[in-house]
């Protein structure tokens, strides 16, 4: 039986309390064959957790969020959290006017300081959230 890591992406979050999750993404085979056209039954959650901790790791077990961001013209403070997560909800719900559930913005941090290659070098800030669908 062998595995092979395809992918890391690190730019995911618990919904939970915010710790940052690594998603990765893997194939396991067994006598050179994909596992799920052999004979063999994926390892159990209990199994997962108890040997990757072996190993020094910890399985979230929970379903994460991506980690999103862009960056607008000017410094922004945290007055501005709950405006700025509205003006994101809507632009979320606009886009996706046929989703029936529940978006939750959360705004991880805010960073002022950057600047723009524009002539005019506009100073710029950079929103780091992350959208959760319930």
């Amino acid at each position: 039986m062998s595995v092979t890591i395809l992918g890391q992406e690190g730019d995911y979050t618990s919904g939970d309390d915010g710790a940052s999750v690594t998603k990765i993404r893997y194939t396991a085979s067994v006598l050179d064959a994909d596992s799920s056209i052999a004979n063999v039954d994926e390892p159990s959650q209990e199994v997962y957790d108890t040997e990757l901790a072996k190993a020094g790791f910890t399985v979230c077990g929970c379903i994460p969020d991506k980690i999103r961001e862009f960056y607008i013209s000017g410094p922004v403070d945290g007055t501005d959290d709950e405006t700025l997560q509205d003006a994101i909800a809507k632009a979320w719900k606009k886009e996706n006017p046929d989703f029936n559930g529940t978006l939750t913005t959360t705004i991880i941090s805010k960073t002022n300081g950057y600047q723009s290659s524009d002539e005019n070098g506009t100073k710029l800030t950079k929103v780091t959230y992350k959208e959760s669908k319930i």
